[in-house]
């Protein structure tokens, strides 16, 4: 399948990339801006457009809708899903995730089983990694992190030091193995979004 990737944050694009490569598909671009992605989609046999629903636009998405075969799944953060809901009414996108869920849910509306569009997921403080991997104040600074939020914008929302947030993403990357925050990301992204049984 060749995957399409739209999303305002570099490291929450490169983390999903991976996870779209680990699972066998292509992705066709990664770029933050949604004009970027109707080009090279236009330019390739793109299958399915992932799209952070803050950058909707009706007239994008509507020239989207000429390729057939594409299927476009919006992605929320806890920023809000007004955006989302509008282009899901309009019939200008196929389905509306939250960013934790969305690669359980690609290959199944690739394929063609998602007959009906499923009810819009609600945002969520945060998403939620397996309760005996991380913490509770871990899984938020992950979810700020998947957000692509700075140490200090992490700090802030969270209300500590920055020496704070360095220890929680030191302990996040030790628990998950991982080298740096954006393996960390791809890591937390490929075990939330594996098919469960």
């Amino acid at each position: 399948m060749m995957v399409a990737i739209c999303d305002a944050s570099a490291l929450f694009r490169e983390a999903l990339a991976t996870v779209v490569r680990s699972r066998g598909h292509r992705v066709a671009c990664s770029v933050g801006v949604l004009a970027d992605a109707v080009a090279a989609i236009e330019r390739c046999d793109a299958d399915v457009l992932l799209l952070n629903a803050a950058l909707t636009d009706p007239n994008s998405l509507g020239r989207l809708r000429e390729n057939v075969g594409l299927r476009v799944l919006l992605l929320t953060d806890w920023g809000g899903d007004g955006p989302a809901a509008a282009a899901l009414e309009a019939g200008l996108a196929d389905a509306v995730f939250d960013h934790a869920v969305a690669l359980v849910t690609l290959e199944r509306a690739v394929n063609g089983q998602l007959t009906a569009a499923p009810p819009l997921r609600r945002t969520v403080a945060s998403p939620r990694c397996p309760d005996w991997l991380l913490t509770a104040r871990e899984g938020e600074v992950i979810g700020l992190l998947l957000a692509g939020r700075s140490t200090d914008a992490i700090a802030l929302a969270l209300g500590v030091a920055r020496s704070t947030v360095h220890t929680h993403v030191q302990s996040i990357l030790r628990k998950l193995g991982a080298q740096s925050r954006i393996e960390a990301v791809s890591i937390y992204l490929a075990a939330t979004t594996a098919p469960v049984g």
